[in-house]
């Protein structure tokens, strides 16, 4: 089962003089267990995308699925497929309002109604997948913690409604180095260890390369290419012609092929292209 987008397109402004096409007959499926990168420029329609997957935005034309039900339908229990499809946006730590971190990761659990108990034992649970520990910290004001520990602690107030899916929408946006990569290695680890769908929206290649699986290439409202991490980038003009660089690490390893330098091309991280380039010199290749 999986989510399932059939030739969507969304107008904003739809039969008015300011009408815009933000997608245009969009088809694409996502497997459970996946860890898929969107990306794009600014403005391309990647954020209307994925605003669909769980029902806050209505195609105008085209059908949305999850797990095989149509969730454009009327009468479909939204509040549920929220619950299922989890979703952060941009700057999730401006969403933070509690007096106390326990009470903002707990909002979603008790606005369900769930027991007091339970409640408890998820925002436990939620803080620990993303690195905090609960008990030194539940009691704390969210807005005494740094700017990655607040993402977290928003975050967590998602995880804590236990969804399968979770789509994030530029979620390192003006973090420093160090929170970025604690961003990163925790939503690695939710999709290994948890097993949770990952659904990041990015405009960083070197980011989307460093975690996803699978890519979607938007642009101007459609999506222009489709692949795992070799088949995207190595489509490198065709990127370059919309704005979108290949990770360093690739260029650098694709420029070493052109001039005859025997090495893979198909490295996307500093650690993939330092092993590489450490097995040649050992091999003795002409590197």
């Amino acid at each position: 089962m999986s989510i399932s987008i059939e030739n969507l397109t969304h107008f904003y402004s739809q039969d008015t003089p300011l009408e815009v096409t933000a997608l245009e007959d969009i088809t694409l499926e996502i497997q459970p267990g996946e860890f898929i990168g969107i990306i794009g420029q600014s403005g391309s329609g990647k954020s209307t995308l994925v605003q669909h997957f769980n029902g806050l935005l209505k195609p105008s034309q085209g059908k949305v699925y999850l797990e095989g039900q149509d969730i454009t339908l009327k009468g479909v229990n939204l509040r549920l497929i929220r619950q299922r499809v989890g979703m952060i946006f941009q700057y999730p730590e401006q969403q933070l309002f509690e007096e106390t971190i326990f009470a903002d990761v707990a909002f979603g659990p008790r606005n369900i109604g769930l027991a007091e108990e339970d409640v408890k034992a998820r925002v436990e649970q939620a803080l620990e997948l993303v690195g905090l520990n609960s008990q030194e910290i539940a009691q704390r004001s969210p807005f005494q913690l740094s700017g990655g520990q607040k993402r977290r602690v928003a975050m967590a107030g998602v995880l804590a409604m236990q969804p399968d899916y979770l789509i994030l929408d530029e979620p390192t946006a003006n973090l420093d180095p160090q929170g970025r990569d604690e961003i990163l290695f925790l939503l690695d680890k939710l999709n290994q260890e948890e097993k949770v769908t990952i659904i990041l929206v990015s405009h960083s290649m070197e980011e989307v390369a460093r975690v996803a699986q699978r890519i979607f290439v938007i642009h101007q409202g459609k999506v222009i290419t489709s692949g795992s991490l070799g088949q995207v980038f190595s489509q490198e003009e065709e990127l370059e012609t919309i704005g979108l660089a290949l990770p360093q690490v690739t260029k650098l390893m694709n420029n070493l092929a052109k001039i005859g330098k025997k090495v893979k091309t198909d490295i996307f991280t500093p650690q993939q292209a330092a092993q590489e380039i450490i097995s040649c010199i050992r091999g003795k290749k002409d590197v």
